[in-house]
């Protein structure tokens, strides 16, 4: 079995996300996989168990009757969340992580993003990346990086993946044949606790951008 790495996803991101104007694009939370994932996989799943997935009411209710007209109008919803979850080209993910300390050397930091990294969600979904391990380095200069809003005694920072879904498959390399939605990142940028993106690098070149506020 392959050893991963754990990213934690961070609750409530899209409320600072929407700091960011009319560029958000489809964001990845625990509904939003579920979509996601049967916008892309090949076997989809039936729209029975997408219900108990993503309504609690839905998945306790006894009475059939009315069980069946819960069904009728979540299958509504989900058909319409999927349209518009293969319809979005652009996704991105927002993930708690700690950056290393300041390489004067190479100058920049090292992420602690590698091949093995992944984010798991609830009901066995987890996002895996397809190139992130061009990501394990952000390269900025020491006289930016010293202004730069990090909390410098914990080192934690947010990381704001953006890129594009490549493949939705059940990961056999996974204890628990996780759902994998498969990501090639096209940026990844640290963000501010109030929303704000102040570091950005971008794929392939890997060049860093400093925000200018």
């Amino acid at each position: 079995m392959v050893t991963k790495t754990i990213l934690q996803i961070v609750l409530g991101m899209c409320i600072a996300l929407s700091s960011f104007g009319a560029d958000v694009k489809y964001q990845i939370n625990g509904n939003s996989i579920i979509y996601l994932y049967e916008a892309h996989a090949g076997k989809k799943t039936s729209t029975h168990e997408l219900a108990k997935m993503i309504s609690s009411k839905y998945m306790r209710e006894k009475n059939e009757f009315i069980r069946q007209d819960l069904l009728k109008e979540l299958t509504l919803e989900i058909n319409q969340e999927i349209v518009s979850a293969k319809n979005s080209p652009t996704v991105t993910m927002s993930v708690k992580g700690k950056i290393d300390r300041y390489n004067f050397d190479k100058s920049g930091f090292y992420t602690g993003l590698k091949t093995s990294t992944y984010i798991p969600f609830g009901n066995n979904y987890t996002v895996d990346f397809e190139n992130i391990a061009s990501f394990a380095f952000m390269p900025v200069h020491v006289e930016e990086a010293k202004k730069l809003p990090i909390n410098w005694k914990t080192r934690e920072v947010t990381y704001l993946f953006t890129g594009e879904i490549t493949n939705a498959e059940i990961d056999m390399n996974s204890r628990s044949r996780n759902n994998s939605v498969v990501m090639k990142i096209s940026s990844l940028s640290l963000v501010s606790k109030n929303g704000d993106i102040f570091l950005t690098i971008n794929a392939p070149a890997i060049k860093s951008s400093i925000a200018n506020n």
